[in-house]
């Protein structure tokens, strides 16, 4: 058998249905993106595939404003998702994240814990500058934690964020 495609199956995307609920959305999005490249699809059965997996709000949006815009063009996993997000969630949401991930600090949160939160915030927020996202990062860490890296002469100045 020479077929490239996986011998084990993706797992389905949990559905979604369109709720304003920034954790559901970035589930189904992770989800979605891992069901589309386990499956190795062509640009043209993502669409298809994905509303299988869609009710209530999002249904909607796929029904009545993505099939408009297939006639003209084939759209991708992320114009997909970037319009389901625009379509089920308020307008002024970005705006909201953006202002949490501003001030989302490390708290009691041990430091992967903080780093895996905030880069859930920074990603949907659409802040994707390296720059913009190693000084939250640095902002956000405990004090102590930061005098730490800088008595090991780690600074956001000098260091990658995977170097932090």
């Amino acid at each position: 058998m020479d077929d490239d495609r996986p011998r084990w199956r993706p797992e389905q995307p949990t559905r979604y249905d369109g709720s304003a609920n920034i954790n559901k959305f970035y589930r189904f999005a992770q989800e979605s993106r891992a069901y589309i490249d386990g499956y190795q699809m062509s640009p043209g059965q993502v669409p298809t595939a994905i509303s299988h997996f869609l009710d209530g709000r999002a249904w909607d949006y796929y029904a009545h404003v993505l099939t408009q815009k297939m006639q003209n063009t084939v759209p991708t996993l992320k114009d997909i998702l970037v319009g389901l997000f625009d379509y089920c969630f308020p307008l002024d949401i970005k705006d909201k994240i953006r202002t949490k991930a501003r001030y989302f600090r490390q708290g009691g949160r041990d430091v992967r814990k903080y780093i895996n939160e905030l880069e859930t915030l920074l990603d949907l927020a659409g802040i994707h500058e390296d720059r913009d996202r190693l000084n939250q990062l640095w902002d956000g860490f405990r004090p102590e934690f930061r005098v730490g890296l800088l008595r090991a002469h780690v600074m956001p100045a000098t260091h990658t964020w995977d170097e932090i």
